[in-house]
């Protein structure tokens, strides 16, 4: 009886089969993959969070460089909060950190961002200084009575 010589890939193609399949790449790492241009992308829903979260920091930063005091400009920032709503706030924040920067470019790309138009932008830059005006005396009165109370005066 003869012996059955191997399957080798060229005898394989000789006789007309296919070589036989590779294994599927595992699930995970095609997930992970996945899940990886979806978060470059900006698709996951930390994304927004994230970029808000930057940009407060970038508010917050810059305030503080300012005028020196982190709890004055963390109550600000409260108040605008509050002031802005939910819907307004993640674009308003992100607008008051483009300016902040000093970089048009920011600032244009904020404006494409977020859709606004020449109206939408001056209606948010009007209820940005109403809010402001706001914070003023909110924070001011909070500072007044923290001072009274350490025994400090101003």
């Amino acid at each position: 009886m003869a012996r059955k010589m191997p399957a080798t890939p060229a005898r394989r193609r000789r006789l007309g089969r296919r070589p036989a399949a590779r294994p599927a790449a595992p699930a995970a790492a095609s997930a992970g993959a996945l899940a990886l241009v979806i978060a470059t992308a900006g698709g996951w829903p930390g994304a927004a969070a994230q970029n808000v979260l930057m940009d407060e920091k970038t508010v917050l930063e810059t305030c503080i460089r300012d005028h020196g005091d982190a709890g004055r400009c963390r109550c600000y920032l409260g108040v605008i909060k509050a002031e802005a709503g939910p819907e307004l706030y993640e674009a308003t924040v992100a607008y008051v950190a483009a300016t902040f920067s000093g970089d048009a470019k920011a600032v244009d790309r904020v404006r494409q961002r977020f859709d606004l138009t020449a109206e939408r932008e001056q209606a948010m830059v009007e209820r940005l200084r109403a809010a402001s005006a706001t914070a003023s005396e909110v924070c001011e009165a909070a500072a007044r009575r923290q001072s009274g109370r350490d025994g400090g005066s101003r």
